[in-house]
């Protein structure tokens, strides 16, 4: 387990070095100069100049490259160049706001998902299985920023049953309220993340019922289910207790995988929703060419990529005893 943990914690260095250095690239190489955005365009050449020497974009890209990876290794993720906050600070302020809407995202797709999965696996080539591949191929097939507008038109415009935009109270404000006799600050908060919620996590479902469905009718052909069925075990206790977990392999290592796409997704789900996450957060200061905060912000998505990739390998050993970790 040691020599495991060791390895990987290296290989993560190396991937969000990677990202690191990848992010850094694209930026400073593509086209456009930030100073425009800070000193406008009315701006005099010295101003100009001058701006671009505080910021350091007049040095030549291999020293910049050598001073970012330098206050990176400090622990310096650097200080917005527009709101002249600490990166981190502006980060860790929105990071709740995504990890709730990811979470929630997630806790209403995969078992969704899971349980559409075994119910078309079960009754395959019946009418719950083509309903179940339809909406899973709808939700593969469906791009979030036309899915969000779509249920902004339909719930909030025409049906005017949910918020189009915005958020509503913090979770833990909404749980608090309840304890005080106060149900509808919780209700409030359920209709502002419903509709970014399904947005982010209809592709996640799709995807895990696709291939909940696929491993359940390859297990299910397996000799130890026959074995088991003969011992007397029901239809339902079979893929419960022998099938299910050894399904569940494959589909927790596409979840751990798909937490990077979540995170990516909710870029465009809260800018559509204007909710007020990290993923807003990056567009604004893309947008306005903010280099520090958008490095920062990769940094720290990668970092959570990899955490939950980490996180997936113990649950291995978790769901089938047989893997070791070496």
């Amino acid at each position: 387990m040691g020599r495991y943990l060791a390895h990987r914690i290296l290989h993560s260095f190396v991937v969000i070095w990677g990202a690191a250095t990848l992010v850094f690239l694209i930026l400073h190489l593509s086209p456009g100069d930030p100073a425009v955005n800070l000193v406008g365009e009315n701006a005099t050449q010295e101003q100009f100049e001058l701006v671009r020497r505080s910021l350091g974009l007049d040095l030549p890209l291999h020293e910049r490259y050598f001073n970012y990876l330098t206050d990176l290794a400090a622990g310096d993720l650097g200080t917005s160049w527009f709101v002249g906050q600490p990166t981190v600070d502006m980060l860790l302020e929105r990071l709740p706001d995504t990890i709730e809407l990811t979470l929630v995202a997630a806790l209403i797709g995969i078992p969704l998902a899971i349980g559409l999965g075994i119910v078309s696996a079960v009754f395959r080539r019946s009418g719950l299985d083509y309903m179940a591949n339809i909406v899973a191929l709808f939700g593969l097939s469906t791009p979030n920023f036309w899915l969000g507008v779509m249920l902004i038109l339909l719930f909030a415009v025409e049906l005017r049953w949910l918020p189009s935009m915005g958020r509503g109270p913090v979770f833990h404000e909404a749980i608090a309220a309840i304890f005080s006799g106060q149900i509808k600050p919780l209700a409030d908060w359920a209709s502002h993340i419903v509709l970014p919620a399904v947005t982010l996590g209809t592709f996640l479902m799709a995807l895990v019922t696709r291939l909940t469905r696929t491993d359940i009718l390859e297990n299910l052909g397996r000799p130890y289910v026959k074995v088991a069925r003969a011992k007397g075990a029901s239809n339902w206790g079979v893929i419960y207790h022998h099938v299910l977990p050894n399904s569940l392999i494959s589909v927790v290592t596409v979840i751990g995988l798909e937490v990077g796409s979540l995170l990516g997704g909710a870029v465009v789900t809260e800018t559509v929703f204007a909710w007020p996450g990290m993923g807003r957060l990056l567009v604004e200061s893309i947008q306005r060419r903010d280099y520090p905060v958008i490095q920062a912000g990769v940094l720290l998505t990668s970092f959570v990529f990899v955490f939950v990739n980490i996180l997936i390998d113990l649950i291995y050993v978790y769901l089938d005893p047989r893997i070791r970790l070496k």
